[in-house]
């Protein structure tokens, strides 16, 4: 399946095509663009491939199982921790509602799939 041609699809973006370089923005089902996912992909020319993933994530209590304070405690306990070890660990969520949207993203596969393919036949 060569898709190197689209350009864009159902709430995935390629923001920029360079040579050795793609970059998408995939959005979420939720509609909030502070939870769409900013994917880098970078073709080396040792044959690696590089896939970076950025999003915004929020120390957030949806839930209210923390209350106010508790809320509070868990963000300063996570600045130390990056603070003292350099390091932290979060999860977030995306939301996939659509088959469309979940097609888009097997055709932004694919198209990085090819794109490599291509690479390392020249």
């Amino acid at each position: 399946m060569d898709t190197s041609e689209t350009q864009a699809s159902y709430r995935v973006m390629k923001t920029h095509d360079f040579n050795d370089c793609l970059f998408y923005r995939i959005a979420c089902d939720c509609t909030d663009t502070n939870h769409d996912v900013e994917v880098e992909v970078e073709f080396d020319k040792n044959g690696i491939l590089w896939v970076f993933l950025t999003g915004q994530l929020t120390v957030a209590d949806w839930w209210n199982h923390y209350g106010f304070f508790g809320t509070i405690w868990k963000r300063i306990t996570l600045v130390l921790k990056l603070l003292f070890t350099g390091w932290f660990e979060m999860n977030g969520e995306f939301l996939l509602l659509d088959e469309k949207h979940i097609d888009s993203i097997i055709n932004f596969l694919h198209e990085i799939k090819d794109r490599n393919a291509k690479r390392k036949n020249k």
